[in-house]
């Protein structure tokens, strides 16, 4: 009995819509938890800032209470290079 090449090629296609439907599913959900972290962050922030406000805290200190829990910025090639030309002539 002969193989119908015609039905094992065409059946990939049967799996290709659920595959790409998994994948844009997983995607979007990556964005949409991403997006959530970064509302969720803002609000918190927002909230810290109103409550300095009520206690009474000047402006230069809710920046250093808020920049004191920053990430470090990350140095880049061009930064490090402007930081040591400056000690020393390039």
């Amino acid at each position: 009995m002969p193989i119908d090449w015609n039905a094992v090629v065409q059946a990939p296609d049967f799996f290709v819509f659920p595959v790409l439907i998994s994948v844009g599913l997983i995607v979007l959900g990556i964005v949409v938890t991403v997006q959530w972290r970064k509302v969720q962050q803002a609000k918190y922030g927002m909230y810290l800032k109103e409550r300095l406000i009520e206690r009474g805290f000047s402006a230069d200190e809710i920046v250093n209470i808020v920049n004191a829990g920053a990430p470090p910025e990350r140095t880049t090639r061009t930064k490090r290079r402007q930081s040591f030309c400056k000690q020393a002539p390039c």
